[in-house]
């Protein structure tokens, strides 16, 4: 199954933090949620990335290397991210069985006056000859009342150098994944508009 470790397969995504361009005296309400597909349908967890494929092409599940879902990695990752800057950030888990009002009502019971509630639509890679990481992310900040300021979404799918089972796992392909994670929340967080919402 996919949804199931084999091989121990697995991402680190929590330990790449981004370089973030944000700066407030503000303290931030954090959250990402998962919201993609094949896991809403329950056909992979919530800890799946994306599949490593044996020489006939079987699919192997990849996971995150903390075990714990992927959603809780990134929102690790940007709490990091945000508290290298000097925010102060409390993180929010958001299950992905929770509606987007759900997920937004959590963030607002902080009482923090910004939010920012990042939605993972689509975050797998695919490991073959080549490999691949197809990935769509969403950022919200939002103020105190729930009014979202400002929104940046980022949607693409890359090519990955390297090999799973690499014997030096820096140049593997699920290091250049880990890497590829944190230039992707850059782009998605650095863009002005959620820099300046975040004030």
């Amino acid at each position: 199954m996919l949804g199931a470790c084999a091989f121990g397969n697995t991402t680190d995504y929590q330990n790449q933090t981004p370089v973030l361009a944000a700066t407030t005296g503000n303290p931030v309400a954090v959250a990402a949620y998962d919201q993609r597909p094949y896991v809403l349908s329950g056909k992979n967890s919530a800890t799946y990335t994306g599949v490593t494929r044996a020489a006939i092409g079987v699919p192997y599940g990849v996971h995150t290397t903390s075990g714990r879902p992927l959603a809780d990695d990134f929102s690790a990752a940007i709490a990091n991210g945000l508290s290298a800057k000097g925010i102060q950030v409390t993180v929010v888990t958001v299950p992905y069985t929770e509606t987007r009002e759900q997920a937004i009502k959590a963030l607002l019971n902080q009482g923090k006056p910004r939010s920012l509630l990042v939605t993972i639509e689509d975050w797998e890679t695919d490991q073959y000859i080549d490999a691949s990481l197809t990935f769509s992310l969403k950022a919200d900040v939002l103020d105190a009342s729930g009014a979202v300021l400002a929104t940046n979404t980022v949607t693409s799918r890359r090519g990955i150098s390297g090999n799973f089972f690499a014997i030096q796992p820096h140049t593997g392909a699920s290091a250049q994944a880990s890497l590829i994670a944190q230039q992707v929340l850059q782009q998605l967080l650095n863009d002005p508009k959620i820099v300046q919402a975040l004030q």
